[in-house]
């Protein structure tokens, strides 16, 4: 699976539903990445992550990009280059904490995905990254308009390294968080979202 295309060509183009809209948040999860790589039937979501792992993170070139934002030059080919190194984060920065993590620390989740000791407090190539997306996408979409602009959220000052990353990635922590605790307090809403949705009305 050529994965820096599938995941460029699904979350960064124009879909079948001409949704040419700004993009102002990402939703990967197990599901989007499967749906990106073309996978379905009930393995699915298993294969896609192994196999986006496999080039992602087992390639070797993981931590130069989140730490410089080196990442391979595939402008010839008409892709960014870093894009897949960037699902990664937007997938870990969506993932729920396990407990142990003070408040669902992207940091801590990072090591738990990877299954490193490395503590990954230096990545200003995630941000550096982001800002070569966006200029990337501004020249492709004066001669492709398949490609969609990419607006930045605003992140806080303090946020300088994935803020982005953490601002990007939809649900956001807070809406994980207030999801997990409204489902902790009305269990049976799991199983009957359209019910859910009606009790919570005023």
């Amino acid at each position: 699976m050529e994965w820096e295309r599938a995941l460029t060509h699904h979350f960064l183009m124009v879909g079948p539903d001409g949704d040419a809209s700004p993009i102002r948040s990402f939703e990967v999860s197990d599901e989007t990445i499967a749906q990106a790589g073309g996978l379905s039937g009930p393995d699915a979501r298993e294969g896609a992550m192994a196999s986006f792992t496999r080039h992602v993170v087992q390639a070797g070139g993981l931590p130069n990009a989140l730490r410089q934002g080196l990442h391979p030059n595939m402008d010839a080919q008409g892709l960014p280059g870093c894009f897949a190194y960037l699902v990664l984060t937007l997938y870990v920065a969506s993932l729920r904490g396990n407990g142990e993590e003070r408040n669902g620390d992207f940091r801590h989740k990072l090591r738990r995905f990877l299954g490193s000791e490395r503590s990954f407090m230096d990545m200003p190539g995630v941000a550096g990254m982001w800002a070569g997306l966006q200029r990337w996408l501004a020249r492709r979409r004066k001669t492709d308009a398949r490609f969609r602009e990419l607006v930045f959220p605003e992140v806080p000052v303090k946020w300088s390294h994935i803020g982005i990353s953490l601002k990007f990635a939809f649900p956001t922590k807070t809406d994980a968080t207030l999801m997990a605790s409204f489902l902790q307090d009305k269990p049976a809403a799991a199983g009957n979202p359209s019910g859910s949705s009606r009790s919570s009305r005023p």
